[in-house]
């Protein structure tokens, strides 16, 4: 339990939202090591958890970071994600999903 201290009233975290926020926080960590200035997005109910810009002329990369149990949970969400992204040929950016497969790590 979280007492916030504005309003004197006693939270219980949101045990989905820190997940997500863990694996955010991960996935930019990994980012930045490999030289983009990184983002994060949280709490925002935006598209995008992660705003990724290039120190090259690359374009920005815009992630949304899932957090899944199985493989087939996040092949499934790959799929829907990458169908919805088609036709997007010209644009100055590029949309990626990233999912964490619980005891395995990124799946890509």
């Amino acid at each position: 339990m979280v007492k916030d201290v504005h309003k004197g009233v006693v939270t219980v975290p949101n045990k989905r939202y820190q997940k997500g926020a863990r694996l955010e926080r991960k996935l930019r960590q990994e980012l930045e090591l490999q030289g983009f200035t990184c983002t994060r997005s949280a709490g925002s109910k935006s598209p995008w958890d992660i705003i990724a810009v290039p120190n090259d002329n690359e374009p920005v990369r815009l992630y949304q970071v899932k957090g899944v149990k199985t493989r087939v949970d996040a092949t499934r969400l790959v799929k829907k994600f990458y169908a919805a992204e088609q036709n997007r040929d010209g644009f100055c950016y590029q949309q990626r999903i990233e999912v964490w497969v619980e005891g395995e790590g990124w799946f890509r």
